[in-house]
């Protein structure tokens, strides 16, 4: 039986309610944007200078972020207008450079099948809360279906405890 094991690098900061996450593993646009949605929230924007900041720091080579050819738009939807192109692009040169990234604090156009690393982003609701548990059992606890047995009851049991009269 084969195991694949992937091996990801990153480094988070925040910035107000968002945690900005580089993942130093190069794929494709459509594969970092899965990613991102799947363990944190999206690619990241640079919608404003002090995002522009956080991610210029942690970038010194080409880096996938959240913006997309259909008028130049972030994955949220909104414009395009607060970093600047490095100079000469988007030229689509390619002729389906439809996916953008950063470089040294400017956006350039790439091919989406083109191979980067990438910057997700996390909005950041609430408390993050991490608990050491010592479970005894001859269950596999590392079973999605017992693991989440075992959460419900420590919610249950921090949150709702019983009432003595």
């Amino acid at each position: 039986m084969e195991h694949l094991f992937i091996l990801l690098f990153f480094t988070e900061t925040k910035t107000g309610n968002e945690r900005y996450i580089f993942i130093n593993n190069s794929v494709t646009w459509s594969d970092a944007q899965a990613y991102c949605r799947q363990y944190h929230t999206d690619l990241a924007s640079a919608r404003n200078a002090s995002e522009n900041t956080v991610i210029k720091s942690f970038t010194p080579f080409g880096v996938w972020i959240g913006l997309y050819r259909d008028g130049w738009k972030w994955v949220d939807k909104s414009n395009f207008s607060t970093i600047s192109w490095m100079p000469g692009t988007p030229n689509n040169l390619m002729g389906n450079e439809n996916c953008g990234y950063f470089y040294n604090g400017q956006a350039g156009d790439a091919q989406c099948t083109d191979i980067k690393p990438f910057f997700c982003y996390r909005v950041t609701t609430g408390q993050q809360q991490i608990m050491r548990v010592k479970v005894q059992s001859d269950q596999d606890v590392n079973n999605p279906v017992v693991e989440t047995a075992i959460l419900e009851q420590e919610s249950l049991r921090q949150y709702h405890s019983p009432t003595t009269s």
